[in-house]
């Protein structure tokens, strides 16, 4: 309770009211609209914001956006839109953003509209997977947005609403456009079926930069077999694990399958494919400055 009470404290001096619903992001002074009484949008965005602790991934994708400069983005999970919604992007970039929660939906639409580029925008109503269906179940979380899921969830069941949502294989849906695809994947253990979802648009772009959730636990009750995904994955890709552009560590298959992540929680992997990927990594770790990221490029070269 009051740590609580400290949160809304620091929220009522950063934003001076409790309850915004229109924020600006601090790593590119984009806005987007909100639901203040969302558990996510308090904890890992006001809350952040208001102490300067902005999740791993927002940090990974204002970077990039500078450092790729994306032709295509993707945004699977787009949630309230700090990624596919709250960046700045070169004149022409396609940008595609999949959120399966109807929650959601008004506060993306109202985001969207207030853009001058709104037109390059495609946002699609429905959750993503590896075949497309007419329904598949959707689990609504009701401690907050960040955790509603395509898989079952194993704890806490009365606490979630079930309802059918349609999915998209995204690669029968989406045409390639240029040649840098921009990708972030944060579905709450659907993530693997997604990328398999996306392969061939992903094949058929010449560089890809990919941010993806990785969460064993949640990935298992999917049906994952993590030993075999570490082994496709770091054949396809080059993987890192990321938590900030000064700490990003390059990862060999033995790595990934041996990677610790605490019980029910989540590190975020970078997958690259491609020059222009791997030079974007290069000067983007290069920035970061710390014996990680100069032990990352020796890795790149």
């Amino acid at each position: 309770m009051f740590n609580r009470f400290r949160r809304n404290l620091r929220i009522r001096r950063t934003f001076g009211t409790l309850n915004p619903t229109r924020v600006e992001l601090p790593l590119t002074k984009c806005c987007i609209e909100v639901n203040p009484l969302d558990g996510r949008v308090r904890r890992m965005l006001l809350n952040a914001i208001a102490t300067n602790k902005l999740p791993a991934v927002q940090r990974f994708w204002a970077r990039a956006v500078r450092e790729f400069a994306p032709t295509m983005v993707v945004d699977v999970g787009v949630n309230y839109g700090e990624c596919a919604l709250g960046a700045n992007y070169p004149g022409g970039c396609s940008v595609i953003g999949v959120e399966a929660n109807p929650s959601i939906w008004p506060y993306i639409r109202r985001t969207l509209g207030a853009r001058a580029d709104q037109a390059n925008f495609t946002i699609m109503e429905s959750a993503a997977s590896d075949r497309t269906e007419s329904g598949i179940r959707f689990w609504i979380s009701s401690g907050g947005s960040g955790t509603s899921t395509t898989v079952q969830p194993t704890v806490r069941v009365a606490e979630w609403q079930m309802i059918d949502v349609p999915a998209v294989r995204l690669d029968e849906r989406i045409t390639p456009h240029g040649d840098r695809l921009l990708l972030k994947i944060d579905v709450e253990g659907a993530d693997l079926r997604v990328l398999r979802g996306l392969s061939r648009l992903i094949d058929a772009m010449p560089a890809t930069l990919a941010i993806v959730e990785y969460c064993p636990d949640r990935l298992r009750d999917a049906g994952e077999d993590l030993s075999g995904v570490a082994t496709q994955l770091c054949e396809q890709y080059s993987v890192w694990q990321f938590r900030d552009w000064n700490d990003v560590k390059r990862l060999n298959s033995a790595e990934l399958r041996s990677l610790t992540v605490a019980k029910g929680r989540a590190t975020d992997l970078v997958l690259s494919r491609g020059d222009a990927a791997a030079d974007a990594m290069l000067r983007a770790v290069a920035a970061g400055g710390s014996v990680t990221a100069a032990g990352a490029c020796e890795a790149l070269t």
